[in-house]
């Protein structure tokens, strides 16, 4: 009997060990050039209530998301209680951070849904569409800030952002007609081997329709959501490090910075996110020290949030043996 292993094995163990190669050579040459006196100077005179307003903001941050979530799953039938989604995204962060993938916590929700009356569907549905809407809000705000600093300085980070947003608009009118005219037919050969996945597509497609009042209100949280979440890093930067950056610049910076970090080329885009920081920032004016400082902040922060949704976990973890006793014991 043979003992390799299976190709699919190998590349998964290929394609880590590329990660976190990346994730290794990326840290090395942003800490090898760092001033470490300086940022240590830079960390000491940031005034701990910045600290504590940053995190109260990154706190808030993840009710909105747990607020937001039961909305997405209320529009599909899905009714949970507002504390046990806020519960189950404190130990999604958890996840997040603490799992090779950042879609850890995303699965740990979907699983903890999966006991709803209408279908485990809703609940795969409910958290994509999530994300979706998030990112879309997201790249709307970066694409308006992306106009207003290309005309107000003319830089060419803004106007990397609004090439890509306007390509990006370009290429998805040009996908929608590649894929309508010439690949439509074999889509739809592939589909019909699949009726009752496209069925339930198509259902729950029709909840955002049936009740466009409050699919627009949880458009509108996500666009409020990354408001909110910006704050982070603005008072951090501003009040903390103090140095000057506009919003517009910003969420400039913050938007090139999510979409780099969707890349899988780091383990949980460690490396890729910071290092895209540091650069992003320095093009408008912010040195080396200050913004990793304020990096470091917020990774310390993030990981503060994290043993919150550990503790969530680990009390969850402690009640399951109840959870499951016999009826009748």
């Amino acid at each position: 009997m043979s003992d390799a292993k299976p190709p699919s094995s190998f590349r998964s163990r290929f394609l880590w060990l590329v990660k976190l190669c990346v994730t290794i050579g990326l840290g090395w040459f942003l800490f090898a050039r760092a001033d470490w006196p300086a940022i240590g100077v830079t960390l000491a005179r940031i005034p701990p209530g910045v600290i504590l307003g940053a995190f109260i903001v990154m706190v808030l941050s993840v009710t909105i998301s747990a607020y937001k979530w039961q909305l997405m799953l209320k529009l599909h039938g899905v009714h949970f209680s507002f504390s046990k989604l806020h519960r189950y995204y404190f130990i999604a962060v958890f996840f997040n951070n603490f799992l090779p993938t950042s879609i850890g916590g995303d699965g740990y929700r979907i699983y903890k849904t999966f006991g709803n009356p209408r279908s485990t569907s809703s609940s795969v549905i409910a958290v994509v569409m999530e994300r979706l809407t998030g990112i879309i809000a997201l790249l709307v705000i970066g694409y308006l800030c992306s106009i207003i600093v290309y005309h107000a300085r003319g830089d060419e980070v803004s106007g990397l952002l609004l090439s890509l947003g306007t390509a990006g608009i370009g290429a998805t009118l040009v996908a929608a007609l590649f894929f309508v005219f010439l690949r439509g037919y074999q889509r739809l050969k592939r589909w019909q081997n699949k009726p009752r996945l496209l069925q339930i597509v198509l259902e729950h497609g029709k909840d955002y329709l049936r009740q466009p009042k409050a699919s627009a209100y949880v458009m509108l949280i996500s666009f409020y959501f990354h408001v909110h979440n910006s704050l982070t890093f603005y008072l951090l930067l501003r009040y903390g490090a103090d140095v000057t950056i506009s919003i517009p610049e910003l969420f400039v910076v913050l938007t090139l910075v999510n979409l780099v970090g969707v890349l899988p080329i780091s383990i949980n885009g460690l490396g890729v996110v910071d290092t895209a920081f540091v650069f992003l920032l320095g093009i408008y004016g912010v040195d080396q020290n200050s913004a990793l400082s304020v990096m470091l902040i917020s990774r310390m922060l993030l990981i503060l949030l994290s043993i919150v949704g550990a503790g969530f976990y680990l009390s969850e973890r402690k009640d399951l043996p109840k959870q499951v006793q016999s009826p009748g014991s």
